[in-house]
């Protein structure tokens, strides 16, 4: 059992709250399975208590208390009533979420009463647009909504179209402008939940402020970031969705064995005090992994670059510590004789709860699992870094240790250990020496296509605010105009043709400058993000590109073993001085051609770009142009990413200070 004296006394205060009301969550609970929701009171009494506040910033009456104090909270209200603790559990992260969002829509949401709550289903698949004002449109059908009874706030993901770059976002509005249809969810476990779909039939109009990026929450700028500086907000994004529902499911079997205690009380016969040993010490441990995942994952917010194995690794404890209570369930159910199976026996129902939460993405074992080795073995493949089986504890950080572990960008103290050329083994059992790339020029160029070169002149030029160098006969009837940018060159390509309609893994472009306080983003014609940033901001002092990846494992072998590229963060790259971030969207959509409106393609300057082409062929990657020479000056190829995305490996005499020969 955890210390609660080591949560302070505002935490101890709430749990003494919740202890006041479980024995009545506790008696509802067979009626919230029988209602497919739990009862108003029940949700009134857990606002009351403050519970869904612990994760809420102290701005708006919260506690911001962290991931340990929230989980801990969630699992005393379990042992009660799984389903109010999941509610109260969702309610609760939610509130982290507003956290990100713009200071004005907390105090939108908040504002009049700190205890409102937000239900949500964000994951960003229904299509969304913008009206003529830029605001978002929403509409459609949002599953799996728990405890939208009792909601004041919905939240709702959609991917907002622009151009060819959808953007995953995040929206709020208010419960009144949607339908609950209850005849969604006829569940076998979780019902009291209430986790129905939240219908919008007539679009409702979402200022953009009331919005998140996915992409800002990935990279940690959302504009809450400003004015939420604890670093709780700072936890990686994706882990906390994760984590924030396993509380309920080990406190579920932490219940279900004290049940069984009960139930044995006055009962003789072998095999009973084995059980409660047995199902005990797995209840247990799946809280002990629960808080060290939780207590983890609050450091990780104090972390500059936290790195793939660290997240992978809060994914894995939270599948597991919910694997644990499965299996702390499963001894005391299948020992509690036939009366247990009654419906409104609290082991079966504890039963069906916990196994139905192992269905949940985040918290199902497999995909924890090959993440988690996954990041392992890239770690080792690409760094040579052994595995150790070292216990880490409370608020440690590594399960892999490492010389060369990735650092903050801007220590320049601290080098790599590795020699010039690393052993790399890209699917075989047999490993190979990759010579270093040799970069000619210590900045990536990013190229764009425009169909409006007047409009996309103007942009450049006053909204973004970078200088125009020169243009360039490409031919096939395209210009391209060349912007300096921290010296990376913005290739604006304007096409006199017809330009296609595609796919892009580029989902914004981050420019360092001087003239801004705060991060900005403003768009292309075409919908090309640029976010300008303060020189230093979260690292970036030229460019930053950030991409989409459906292929982490992949897109990292790509950048380091192909493009020579130092690993700083969990799937973030420098290439010599320009960082290349990779957020992992499942739903991304390979690009088909190369020639279409909006973000295509970047640009490495290398010293001899035959020898970089057939490298990269060599270790597996897919050429879509062969080497070509452009008059003296420049000898160009273009190759494709895991993920589809073109990068064009280049030769130009001004930076290797010798001509082109002539084909």
């Amino acid at each position: 059992m955890l210390n609660e004296d080591v949560l302070g006394s505002d935490v101890g205060e709430v749990l003494e709250n919740i202890r006041a009301v479980t024995p009545a969550w506790r008696d509802r609970a067979h009626a919230a399975e029988v209602a497919g929701a739990i009862a108003p009171e029940t949700a009134d009494e857990v606002s009351a208590t403050g519970a869904i506040q612990l994760l809420q910033p102290a701005n708006f009456g919260g506690l911001e208390a962290g991931m340990v104090a929230h989980s801990y909270a969630m699992s005393v209200i379990g042992e009660a009533c799984m389903a109010t603790a999941w509610c109260a559990g969702v309610w609760g992260a939610h509130n982290w979420m507003l956290a990100h969002f713009a200071e004005s829509s907390q105090a939108t949401i908040w504002g009049a009463d700190p205890t409102v709550r937000t239900s949500a289903s964000i994951l960003p698949t229904t299509p969304m647009e913008t009206d003529e004002e830029g605001n978002v449109l929403v509409k459609g059908r949002f599953n799996f909504t728990s405890g939208c009874d009792h909601a004041h706030w919905f939240g709702a993901g959609g991917l907002l179209h622009a151009a060819s770059t959808p953007n995953p976002i995040i929206t709020m509005f208010p419960a009144e402008h949607s339908l609950i249809d209850h005849s969604s969810w006829d569940v076998a476990g979780l019902a009291g939940t209430g986790s129905k779909d939240v219908v919008v039939d007539e679009p409702i109009v979402v200022p953009m402020e009331m919005t998140i990026s996915y992409i800002d929450t990935l990279t940690r700028s959302t504009p809450g970031l400003v004015v939420n500086s604890s670093s709780i907000y700072r936890s990686p994004f994706r882990p906390a969705a994760a984590l924030v529902l396993a509380g309920p499911a080990v406190g579920a079997a932490r219940g279900a064995v004290a049940r069984f205690v009960e139930m044995s009380a006055s009962k003789t016969g072998p095999g009973i005090g084995a059980r409660i040993a047995s199902a005990s010490s797995l209840a247990d441990a799946a809280e002990t992994v629960l808080l060290h995942a939780a207590a983890d994952l609050d450091y990780l917010g104090t972390v500059d670059a936290p790195t793939r194995v660290q997240a992978a690794r809060i994914y894995r404890d939270t599948a597991q510590a919910v694997r644990l209570a499965a299996a702390a369930v499963d001894v005391v159910f299948e020992a509690a004789g036939g009366a247990a199976l009654r419906r409104s026996e609290p082991i079966q129902r504890a039963w069906r709860d916990v196994t139905a939460s192992r269905n949940h993405r985040v918290l199902s074992w497999d995909p924890a699992a090959d993440e988690f080795g996954s990041a392992v073995l890239e770690m080792y493949r690409t760094q040579s870094t052994p595995y150790t089986d070292q216990s880490p504890g409370i608020g440690s950080s590594d399960l892999v240790s490492s010389p060369t572990r990735p650092r903050h960008i801007g220590d320049e103290m601290e080098k790599r250990s590795l020699p010039p050329g690393r052993f790399v083994d890209p699917g075989s059992t047999q490993s190979s020496y990759v010579e270093p790339v040799e970069l000619a020029k210590r900045q990536l160029d990013v190229g764009t296509m425009v169909r409006d070169w007047d409009a996309a002149e103007l942009f450049w030029r006053e909204e973004v605010g970078i200088e125009y160098e020169k243009f360039e006969k490409i031919g096939g009837g395209v210009r391209q105009h060349r912007f300096g940018a921290n010296g990376t060159v913005v290739k604006v390509n304007h096409s006199r043709n017809q330009l296609a309609i595609d796919p892009t893994i580029h989902r914004r472009l981050r420019i360092a400058s001087d003239g801004v306080d705060e991060p900005a983003i403003v768009h292309d014609p075409e919908g090309v993000a640029v976010e300008l940033v303060p020189r230093g901001f979260d690292d970036v002092t030229g460019v930053e590109i950030i991409n989409a990846t459906a292929t982490s494992s992949e897109i990292s072998r790509f950048w380091v073993d192909g493009v020579g590229a130092e690993e700083v963060g969990f799937n973030r790259f420098l290439v010599g001085d320009s960082l290349v971030r990779c957020i992992h969207i499942a739903e991304t959509i390979a690009p088909t051609v190369r020639s279409a409106a909006g973000f295509r393609y970047l640009t490495v300057q290398v010293m001899d770009v035959d020898r970089e082409y057939a490298r990269l062929l060599e270790l597996g990657f897919t050429g879509e142009r062969r080497p070509v020479s452009l008059g003296t000056t420049a000898r160009i190829s273009f190759v494709r990413d895991p993920d589809g995305g073109y990068l064009e490996v280049s030769q130009r005499a001004e930076f290797t200070g010798d001509s082109i020969p002539e084909e």
